[in-house]
């Protein structure tokens, strides 16, 4: 097929252009299908990408009004944050506490006596254990030959599998006579008197007993007065709960500080903007992938699967909720209608009225278990999880563009077929008819040399 490279020799009929022509002719129907069935293909394909990333996007924009302890926001300030700082859930009221911090809680820390040095001056041996006043113990065994210099009684210590929360440390100090001295410092981990150390050592191992060790700090516990002499509170922790509802005092210095928490209607506001913004994305995704937009309908326009999804949405959003008991039961009821393009829209002084006029319901009707973010937030979880609904579908329709490119294979080779037959059908045309030029041209000389044989002028 490659050899001919010019017109054919018996007809003057340029073979290569007409088997081209009517192979492309042939071609085009077929190929034309596929290039747009292709076409359309992608376009579900991506537009099932976007629509997956706006769903995330709005899940997103539901986390922070489905936990009750997120949805309430309070502005908090202490007007000595050196002395105490706090923060607040919603467990919290409004309201203004002077704070006193009469003592801060300590960690209990021991030390032994100088040792000439840590790497090779042995301890001494026999059973040592480690028991804090709230009942926790673990003990430790040193027989000697190498296995109690204070390195290693450090290291015995640190390492314990039921270490409960104590850590040994080495220190270097002069010994005044222009040497060092090792000294082993042993600290509770956590602060309080319930964490005070008691250390108890056999005779041969006294080094390392309660009695022949230096209290370097007490265990202490925290102890703050809440606007009255008589409202004291001790705290094993200089993390303080359970002093005032709701909110969790770290005590920091010995001094006095005023704490107030006042609600912060903004922050909620903008929470739930940040919901109907995301929302109305989500929206106008599902109208540009799933609607019939004047006359041209979007690449997953008779998709089931996406007229669910969107109707559930809509369905949440424009239902009560049932727990919410008073009248802000819904989010039509709180400030957040929806328009006549199906969009929402949020009128940010009715949701703050009703924000003041029953905080409790309008947080139930976001954060309740069959609240609005709850409920949503389970729908959603089915179509943007892995291998969820939505990655089904992109899947499929990745199996069936798979298939247009073996649809392309085939028709490729049953082409190459018939332009190989074609080609093979006008040459053997192309040869024929030189076989009748030429017995043309032998009839009429045979004829010219026949007796009275004239030639017509014309």
């Amino acid at each position: 097929m490659a050899s001919i490279s010019a017109s054919g020799v018996g007809s003057g009929i340029d073979i290569l252009s007409l088997v081209s022509q009517l192979v492309e002719a042939e071609k085009l129907g077929p190929e034309s299908l596929l290039d747009a069935r292709e076409s359309e293909l992608n376009s579900q394909i991506s537009a099932v990408g976007t629509l997956k990333s706006d769903i995330a996007t709005f899940q997103d924009s539901l986390a922070k009004l489905t936990d009750p302890d997120d949805f309430v926001i309070y502005a908090n300030n202490s007007s000595n944050e050196n002395t105490a700082s706090f923060t607040s859930n919603s467990f919290a009221k409004a309201g203004s506490f002077d704070i006193t911090v009469i003592k801060l809680a300590a960690a209990h820390k021991l030390s032994t006596a100088g040792f000439a040095d840590s790497d090779t001056t042995e301890v001494g041996t026999g059973n040592l254990t480690l028991a804090n006043a709230d009942g926790d113990s673990f003990a430790l065994s040193f027989a000697g030959g190498g296995d109690n210099t204070l390195n290693q009684v450090r290291d015995a210590i640190n390492n314990a599998a039921d270490n409960f929360g104590v850590t040994a440390t080495i220190i270097n100090i002069d010994d005044g006579v222009g040497g060092t001295l090792s000294k082993l410092q042993i600290t509770a981990n956590d602060t309080g008197t319930s964490n005070a150390l008691t250390l108890t050592a056999d005779p041969s191992l006294s080094a390392l007993d309660s009695a022949n060790l230096t209290q370097i700090k007490a265990a202490d516990d925290a102890v703050i007065q809440i606007d009255d002499p008589s409202n004291q509170f001790t705290s094993a922790s200089n993390t303080i709960s359970g002093a005032i509802s709701g909110i969790e005092i770290t005590a920091k210095a010995v001094g006095t500080t005023t704490i107030s928490t006042t609600p912060d209607q903004t922050g909620i506001v903008e929470n739930v903007q940040g919901f109907v913004d995301a929302y109305n994305k989500l929206q106008s995704t599902f109208n540009t992938v799933s609607s019939y937009n004047d006359g041209n309908p979007g690449p997953l326009f008779s998709d089931s699967t996406i007229r669910s999804i969107k109707s559930q949405i809509t369905s949440i959003v424009s239902n009560s909720v049932a727990s919410s008991t008073s009248s802000y039961n819904s989010l039509s009821a709180i400030g957040i209608t929806t328009n006549n393009v199906g969009l929402l829209e949020l009128d940010q002084d009715d949701l703050k009225t009703a924000l003041n006029a029953n905080f409790a319901s309008v947080s139930t009707v976001f954060t309740a278990t069959d609240g609005i973010t709850a409920r949503l937030d389970t729908v959603l979880e089915e179509y943007t999880k892995f291998a969820g609904l939505l990655d089904t579908k992109r899947d499929s329709l990745n199996t069936r563009l798979s298939l247009i490119g073996e649809s392309r294979d085939k028709l490729e080779y049953r082409i190459g077929k018939l332009e190989a037959r074609l080609t093979a059908q006008f040459i053997a045309m192309d040869g024929l008819v030189a076989s009748l030029n030429s017995t043309g041209s032998f009839l009429t000389q045979q004829l010219a040399n026949l007796p009275g044989f004239t030639r017509s002028s014309s």
